[in-house]
């Protein structure tokens, strides 16, 4: 397991979100990182011919 460090400023705001959802801030950090992770993946993936634009 690895261990990272938040501050006091940042764990709280994550616990107020986690209490929300009922689950505890380990949870909640674990799932985000892991969200993260995949959405990076997702778009090391794409081609980058694949057109993407703001445009509306």
């Amino acid at each position: 397991m690895h261990a990272i460090e938040i501050s006091d400023k940042v764990y709280e705001m994550a616990k107020r979100i986690a209490d929300l959802d009922d689950i505890d801030v380990q949870t909640l950090i674990e799932c985000l990182v892991r969200r993260h992770a995949e959405y990076i993946n997702l778009f090391q993936d794409a081609s980058p011919d694949t057109p993407f634009g703001l445009k509306r």
